[in-house]
């Protein structure tokens, strides 16, 4: 080698083209392609979709409470007054629960409670009027307890006396 002879240089790497990455999510939104989009706009229309279903649970509980967390509504009871007497003659309700007579004989009758003549035992439980065919007279029993009733204007036939017992 000769001293004068200038070093060959190295063979310098092929360039590679500079990225210029973009700091600003609005340049990087403006070189997302077509597919790009599409993909954003199905996971959004997705989440939203989730959203949704997710509130309008939580709004169906809210609304709905369960069955345990509430007392269920007690359902009227009915008691036919018929030639034959109180039908059904006993009865069991859960406190709260309206009771309805209703006068299906074609004689006259008034539900009141006993003891007779008085009908104090039970307060506001006598029909005052008295009950023709198709009438009807209805006593909600809020506490628990066993309610003796009769029918006023046949006070001493025991086919017209009846038993509410209040759970």
């Amino acid at each position: 080698m000769n001293p004068d002879t200038p070093l060959p240089t190295p063979p310098t790497p092929p360039q590679q083209p500079q990225v210029q990455m973009s700091s600003s999510w609005k340049d990087r939104l403006k070189s997302l392609n077509q597919m790009h989009w599409l993909l954003i706009l199905v996971a959004a229309v997705m989440a939203i979709l989730v959203l949704t279903l997710a509130v309008s649970k939580l709004n169906r509980q809210e609304i709905a409470p369960t069955p345990s967390s509430t007392p269920a509504a007690a359902l009227p009871a009915q008691v036919s007054i018929t030639k034959a007497g109180f039908a059904p003659a006993t009865i069991s309700i859960k406190a709260g629960t309206q009771v309805t007579w209703t006068n299906s004989d074609d004689q006259p009758h008034q539900v009141a409670a006993d003891p007779h003549p008085k009908n104090d035992s039970i307060p506001g439980l006598d029909s005052d009027t008295t009950l023709l065919a198709g009438d009807s007279f209805s006593f909600t029993f809020e506490k628990p307890d066993t309610y003796t009733y009769h029918d006023h204007l046949n006070p001493l036939n025991a086919t017209w006396q009846g038993t509410v017992i209040v759970e």
